[in-house]
């Protein structure tokens, strides 16, 4: 849940890819993140205190990579490399 209470965010995936999508609490505003798709997975998203960026976890070849992006998918930043 976002830090002002209105949001969540969560990874939304298929057999083959991989995204993060949020959703208002009440039910409203379902977004898909641009930016965001991959065909691996998405782990643990969760919010920064100030609610500015998102961090989670991006799972490739085998390895879980740390990432961060703003609210809706902009300046998405892999912050490790396995």
């Amino acid at each position: 849940v976002s830090p002002d209470g209105k949001m969540i965010v969560f990874n939304l995936s298929d057999d083959s890819q991989s995204e993060l999508a949020s959703i208002d609490l009440d039910g409203k505003n379902f977004t898909r993140w641009k930016g965001t798709k991959i065909n691996e997975a998405f782990a643990c998203p969760a919010w920064s205190p100030d609610g500015k960026q998102v961090a989670f976890g991006i799972a490739q070849r085998g390895f879980v990579d740390l990432a961060v992006c703003e609210p809706f998918g902009k300046n998405l930043k892999i912050l490790t490399k396995q």
